[in-house]
């Protein structure tokens, strides 16, 4: 890892993290990285993982700086990572320094969380004490003093924080995405806080029915399912997507979304939630088509039945898969098993 100074963003790894914050409008990677960092044992904190956590820590810092004193000043770097002028004329040597595209990234995200200040505190706080990067600092004392100073200077800006136990701060720091309006879900019911965001942020005007237009509405559906997923607040969107969506016809981006989701957390009793739910709709559409074939002959086309044979048929290997993967041998047997009568061209 190249390092020239002993500064929060002095070194390849900060760099590199920094580059990153030009594709976020958002918390997430100050989330990540901190949240990460924190799920690390004392013995797990390599040099990296405290170089990043360092300059997420600084960003968290210079933003809650920004709120008391409204001036943030930039400082760039150039190709070999030496800093040149401030963009202030007046630069106050007690403000934060950040390199251009962190300044720019605060630009764009008005508010973090504010457990986020919290996790901030606890991470400089573990690197200072017990680190793979503090004894590599020991070796000279000189840089040790300098580098120890470097991490007062991101401590004096952010918020006293309680007696410091790391154990404890992996328990209640939970850092949440926001968006960068700042707007911030309360995480219980995705569509009242669609209907808040809305109303809070106002993306387009109401039109002459006092409703809001559907691309309006839309927009907001996809950015808060982010928020709520990246936070693994799993209940209110497995809620969402049950009561919402028809899925006789097939799963919708948002389904496969969650559902891709569920399963990398390994949330499988939520997933079996959504699938179900389908399972059922598409077990009574695939049903009352064949009935009503029975009935009326030329009303129902053999097409749709296999067609909806043929959503069942998907949904049911996706189930069993699930349950295979879940280590939940029953489930894989009543699903192979209702598998095996729509092949062979029974009745779910």
């Amino acid at each position: 890892m190249g390092t020239w100074g002993t500064g929060a963003f002095e070194n390849d790894c900060a760099s590199d993290w920094v580059a990153q914050l030009s594709g976020y409008d958002d918390s997430t990677p100050i989330v990540e990285t901190l949240g990460d960092f924190l799920e690390l044992t004392a013995e797990a904190r390599d040099a990296e993982a405290c170089c990043s956590a360092i300059a997420a820590a600084a960003v968290v810092a210079a933003q809650y700086h920004r709120k008391i004193s409204q001036s943030v000043n930039m400082k760039s770097y150039d190709e070999s990572g030496i800093a040149t002028e401030t963009t202030d004329e007046t630069p106050s040597p007690d403000v934060p320094l950040l390199p251009k595209q962190a300044a720019e990234y605060l630009t764009r995200v008005q508010a973090f969380p504010k457990n986020l200040q919290a996790a901030a505190t606890f991470s400089v706080i573990a690197i200072r004490d017990e680190s793979e990067l503090r004894e590599l600092w020991t070796d000279s004392t000189e840089d040790q003093q300098l580098w120890n100073e470097s991490l007062d200077e991101i401590l004096q800006w952010l918020p006293r924080a309680a007696d410091y136990k790391i154990t404890e701060a992996r328990k209640w720091v939970s850092p949440k995405v926001t968006l960068a309006s700042g707007f911030q879900p309360k995480f219980k019911s995705l569509e009242k806080d669609i209907e808040q965001f809305l109303k809070q942020c106002q993306p387009i005007a109401r039109n002459e029915y006092e409703s809001y237009g559907m691309k309006a509405y839309d927009d907001a559906l996809a950015m808060l399912f982010d928020v709520y997923w990246q936070n693994k607040i799993w209940q209110p969107l497995v809620t969402y997507i049950k009561s919402q969506f028809d899925y006789r016809f097939g799963h919708n981006h948002l389904f496969e979304r969650l559902s891709t989701q569920l399963l990398n957390a390994g949330e499988f009793e939520h997933l079996f939630v959504i699938w179900e739910k389908a399972l059922k709709q598409q077990a009574a559409h695939y049903r009352a088509l064949r009935r009503d074939k029975k009935k009326w002959p030329d009303s129902v086309h053999e097409e749709s039945i296999l067609l909806a044979r043929g959503y069942l048929t998907v949904t049911l290997a996706n189930l069993i898969s699930i349950s295979r993967i879940a280590d939940d041998p029953k489930r894989m047997d009543d699903y192979v098993a209702i598998y095996e009568r729509v092949d062979s061209g029974k009745n779910p």
